[in-house]
This record gives structure tokens, C-alpha cells and sequence, in this order.
């Protein structure tokens, strides 16, 4: 039951958090330019793990996927009100949080 908590609780959360932060900044380059260094940080931990040696190299990756998906959780909204209505994009964005976070 933990398990199911953890992979499906935890992006939901982030979706709904990436929901009010979206209606908080309400414009669109200000919130790319709030979410693109989540995006930067998480590609920067993904180098850190893939090219890292020892054990640790797992708990980094582990760490960038949760930060990658992260970022994707707060995009369903803005890919919806960007696009003009693609309900396409944001029901695959909404999709790709549960795929990334497992």
C-alpha cells in the first residue's frame, strides 16, 4: 500500500502543485522561465548519475527522474492554454508524470 502512496500520491501532488503555481504566475514566458531550471537542474543530476561512478551513481538517478518528472507535472496546463486547447498534449503530459515518477 506504501508502494502505491508513493507512485501514484506523489505525482499527483505535483501535478495539482504545478496546477496552482500555473494559475499563480498566470503568464506564460514568466512561468518557462520559472520551471526551465528545474528542467536544467534535473538533465545536470541525469549527467552527474549516468556518468558518476560508485553506488551512489542510483540514488542520483533516482533523484533526477523525480525532478524530471517534476517539471512535466507543472507543463499540463500551460501546454493546454499555450496550444490553444490541445487536450492531446497536456492528457500525454499528464500520462508522462506517472511513467516518469515509477
Amino acid at each position: 500500500m506504501k508502494h502505491a502512496i508513493f507512485f501514484f500520491g506523489l505525482p499527483t501532488v505535483a501535478i495539482i502543485a504545478g496546477h496552482f503555481l500555473f494559475w499563480e504566475i498566470n503568464d506564460f514566458v514568466e512561468f518557462s522561465t520559472t520551471t526551465t531550471p528545474i528542467l536544467f537542474l534535473s538533465l545536470i543530476i541525469f549527467a552527474y548519475g549516468y556518468f558518476g561512478r560508485g553506488k551512489k551513481k542510483h540514488f542520483f538517478l533516482f533523484i533526477a527522474w523525480l525532478i524530471f518528472a517534476s517539471y512535466w507535472a507543472m507543463q499540463p496546463e500551460y501546454l493546454y492554454y499555450k496550444e490553444e486547447g490541445d487536450v492531446f498534449n497536456a492528457a500525454f503530459c499528464i500520462l508522462g508524470v506517472y511513467f516518469l515518477s515509477y
